[in-house]
């Protein structure tokens, strides 16, 4: 299958498209690609990408559209990135939150957070001064990972459909 990589350069594309367009001052741009368009959103901070097949992505500096934040619980902080993803009928989004806490402090801050909204611990792990874990509810599977930024941690959750990986 090709539909992963295409979505991953059409996000790559966008990323800098979206810089590009920032750096610019336009209020936003359509680029028209083999694989589908990308359209940016500078007043928004969007970038979108759809493909042929009616897969599509939207990131952004804030949570996308649709997120679960009733089913998936994130700690508080700066979110810097906010990703949907919607490929062969299945959702998915991806989020990094940046704290002032140490990484195991917030990663224990999250997991606690997702083991009171019923999730079950599947795995955990700490090396280099990062912590992972993965979680599963009987809708969504979400890992999060803590490392450590100047200032404090970098927290990244990709979540996806129960089962979905």
């Amino acid at each position: 299958m090709t539909r992963l990589p295409r979505l991953g350069s059409a996000l790559a594309t966008s990323t800098l498209l979206l810089l590009g367009a920032t750096a610019c001052g336009s209020d936003g741009t359509t680029v028209s690609t083999a694989d589908g368009s990308v359209e940016i959103d500078e007043d928004d901070g969007t970038a979108s990408f759809e493909d042929d097949e009616g897969n599509a992505f939207t990131s952004s500096t804030d949570l996308p559209d649709g997120f679960p934040s009733d089913e998936v619980p994130l700690i508080d902080g700066a979110i810097v990135q906010g990703l949907a993803i919607d490929q062969d009928s299945q959702r998915g989004y991806t989020v990094t939150i940046d704290v002032e806490s140490a990484p195991q402090e917030a990663f224990d801050e999250a997991r606690d957070l997702l083991e009171d909204a019923g999730y079950g611990v599947a795995m955990e792990s700490t090396s280099g001064g990062a912590a992972t874990g993965g979680f599963e509810s009987d809708v969504w599977t979400v890992l999060v990972t803590s490392t450590p930024i100047d200032g404090g941690s970098s927290v990244s959750y990709i979540i996806g459909e129960s089962g979905s990986f």
